[in-house]
């Protein structure tokens, strides 16, 4: 399967990547369960939106998008691509080693900061991104706070355009225009 994403008039072709994404998905996760093939391939697919975003940012003098349908679907799908990664990566990894633990949770916590309007659209996603957390560890303890506490802060979309741009490209964003 080519991973290439294509990009027209200056947009990364989110349909394409979605439907390669679940292509992935399917065959390497639902079916097969071949994580190191699911991983490998859902970076390769991550790389190339990390890569394609932070070209988007730079051509547009440093400003982040403005929030739109476009951008919505671009982080709706940006933030199941991060999750599914993560549970490959905590499929791959011994989560005795702390070091490995931490970095899986780190992953689940920078797809969730990406996801927006739990309380409306993604509250199904959050759901499984929580349940994997806690299959991990706990926050502050106690089961549900994972869940609890990002069903609270309820991202918009700009607040995820940021924090995939501070998270992923590694500093401070300009305002969003």
């Amino acid at each position: 399967m080519v991973l290439t994403i294509e990009i027209k008039n200056n947009l990364l072709n989110v349909s394409q990547l979605q439907e390669k994404m679940e292509e992935v998905i399917f065959d390497n996760i639902d079916t097969s369960q071949n994580w190191k093939k699911a991983y490998h391939d859902l970076d390769v697919l991550f790389n190339q939106l990390v890569s394609y975003y932070k070209n988007y940012v730079e051509q547009n003098d440093g400003k982040l998008p403005k929030s739109n349908l476009y951008w919505a679907l671009f982080m709706d799908i940006a933030a199941r691509l991060m999750y599914f990664r993560a549970l490959s990566k905590k499929n791959l990894v011994n989560l005795n080693d702390l070091s490995e633990k931490e970095n899986v949770l780190l992953l689940l916590k920078n797809a969730v900061n990406c996801l927006s309007n739990v309380q409306k659209r993604n509250k199904e996603l959050l759901e499984e991104i929580s349940q994997t957390y806690e299959e991990i560890d706990l926050m502050d303890g106690a089961k549900g706070n994972f869940k609890k506490f990002y069903y609270s802060q309820d991202y918009q979309l700009d607040e995820c355009l940021v924090a995939f741009y501070e998270l992923h490209i590694g500093t401070k964003a300009d305002t969003i225009n």
